[in-house]
């Protein structure tokens, strides 16, 4: 008899074992799939990459003037897309279809900030002053990625050296 409950448990432990490793299998499985993948409102898909001589695109936040923003938090930030064409850089924030402002590079005075400044970069020009961070990739809203920031910060650099190759100061 003993035997026989040696042998019911160890078949009862590989049941339950099996069906453990099925739903977490199931569960990963789900948690991949492209339609599980949560976009946020505004959201677009990668710019084309910007190239000095032409024109280019980049995902935008720019941050706030209040105290959440000067403390680089995201609450009342404008997520957008910059977009420089012939020479005129515009803003457009998601979920619009014309542009907040355009303005010429040769009008703008550009600021490449440091590692420890909350946004990457300072326009300055007749739209006023724009305290942003800009990415080719998504720029996430909700949470932070200390990678994803280290390679924000060449995009910064590759977009203020764009800017100054069309005539932006600074």
């Amino acid at each position: 008899m003993s035997a026989l409950l040696i042998l019911l448990s160890v078949v009862i432990t590989l049941v339950f074992g099996l069906f453990a490793v099925g739903a977490v299998l199931l569960l990963v499985r789900a948690t991949n799939t492209p339609a599980s993948t949560v976009q946020q409102p505004g959201w677009q898909g990668a710019p084309r990459p910007p190239s000095v001589a032409g024109s280019g695109s980049w995902n935008a936040e720019v941050m706030s003037d209040g105290l959440v923003g000067m403390a680089g938090g995201s609450l009342r930030s404008t997520f957008g897309r910059f977009d420089l064409r012939d020479g005129v850089l515009a803003f457009t924030p998601n979920g619009e279809i014309a542009p907040a402002w355009q303005v010429r590079c040769a009008d703008l005075t550009v600021t490449r900030h440091g590692v420890l400044s909350q946004n990457a970069v300072t326009l300055q020009g007749p739209m006023g002053v724009v305290r942003c961070s800009v990415s080719i990739e998504h720029i996430n809203r909700f949470s932070r990625n200390s990678i994803k920031t280290m390679r924000q910060a060449s995009y910064a650099t590759a977009f203020v050296q764009v800017l100054r190759a069309h005539g932006a100061r600074g």
